[in-house]
């Protein structure tokens, strides 16, 4: 089942048509949290932001490289000390687990809502700390632009010589076997 797949009689049209001129503007600065999702979403649809300014994914990372979560739920908890609408709550989890497009729409937008005014605080906030800060050029000048890139990528696959990488693989499995049989001899014993 597609996730982006609209279901049947949804208004997807309209509120595309509602979307396009402020998303297509080029004086609107479009800021998100995770946006190269986002984006590759919107590109499905035929709309492609041109003025995308900040991630706030990327900015969590480049100001604190070594924490291991960038997730809103856990950047909106650390940064803001709110706890946000968990997605399960919204479409479960497991065997039971529904796509979005079948959950309640009032759920929906109060989650929708909590996100954009949670990603907004966390702009405010860790734009504040980027500017001025040794990461702002890796932030503004590498990963910004990069963010686009990797969105084509994704979006229009990367060409893969499957016989070249079949044939190093062969080649390194028979590197491997050597190897492993010096390293036995070394040893005085084969051991796992």
């Amino acid at each position: 089942d597609d996730p982006l797949r609209p279901p049947p009689g949804s208004d997807l049209a309209r509120f595309l048509d509602d979307l396009r001129p402020v998303l297509t503007d080029p004086s609107v600065s479009v800021i998100g949290q995770n946006i190269k999702y986002d984006l590759l979403a919107l590109g499905r649809y035929g709309l492609s932001p041109p003025n995308v300014t900040f991630d706030t994914v990327l900015a969590s990372f480049c100001l604190d490289a070594h924490q291991s979560q960038h997730g809103l739920d856990y950047l909106s908890l650390k940064h803001l000390g709110l706890t946000k609408i968990p997605t399960s709550a919204l479409i479960g989890k497991g065997a039971k687990q529904i796509c979005m497009w079948d959950a309640p729409v009032s759920k929906c937008g109060e989650y929708a809502c909590e996100d954009a005014d949670t990603t907004w605080g966390l702009f405010k906030r860790f734009d504040g700390q980027i500017t001025g800060h040794d990461v702002e050029r890796v932030f503004r000048e590498i990963e910004m632009p990069l963010l686009r890139v990797l969105e084509d990528m994704e979006r229009q696959g990367v060409l893969v010589d499957a016989a070249y990488l079949r044939g190093l693989s062969t080649e390194m499995g028979a590197r491997l076997e050597a190897l492993t049989a010096r390293i036995h001899e070394l040893a005085g014993a084969p051991f796992n």
